[in-house]
């Protein structure tokens, strides 16, 4: 079962429907096609017995994903206030989405109310960049 890779995928749809993001990569990328843009990468995971008993055996895994987004900053693109006002309301969309939909569409159990952090990182440019980690829930059969 390629659980990660389904949830991956859930993540990148759920990210495309982002109204700013004019791109979302599955895989980090410094070669973006535009800004502003979205990576998704997983990032930890863990699990721990949930069920072990002659009759049921299950895992709890928790999948955490980083979902970076960046936006331009340098005065010929955005500029520092756009970008700031873009990236805040980008970063309201997608915490908004996640709140609305704690089972990516019934793809995991559940996910975590997000976290999430800002930054500044030089890629040419000064750029924006908020990370959302994604900790997702799934109960898995063991033997």
């Amino acid at each position: 079962m390629k659980r990660i890779e389904t949830i991956k995928n859930a993540l990148v749809s759920k990210m495309s429907g982002v109204s700013h993001l004019r791109h979302v990569y599955s895989y980090n990328t410094a070669s973006p096609e535009g800004y502003p843009f979205a990576t998704i990468a997983f990032d930890t995971g863990t699990g721990e017995f949930a069920d072990f008993s002659a009759i049921s055996k299950r895992n709890l895994r928790h999948d955490i994903f980083s979902i970076r987004v960046f936006v331009e900053r340098d005065e010929a693109s955005f500029g520092p206030e756009k970008a700031e006002r873009v990236s805040t309301e980008t970063l309201d969309e997608i915490l908004t989405a996640f709140d609305m939909d704690c089972t990516l569409s019934g793809t995991v159990k559940a996910v975590t109310p997000v976290s999430w952090s800002g930054d500044f990182e030089i890629m040419g440019n000064i750029t924006r960049v908020a990370e959302v980690l994604v900790d997702c829930l799934d109960l898995v059969d063991a033997k």
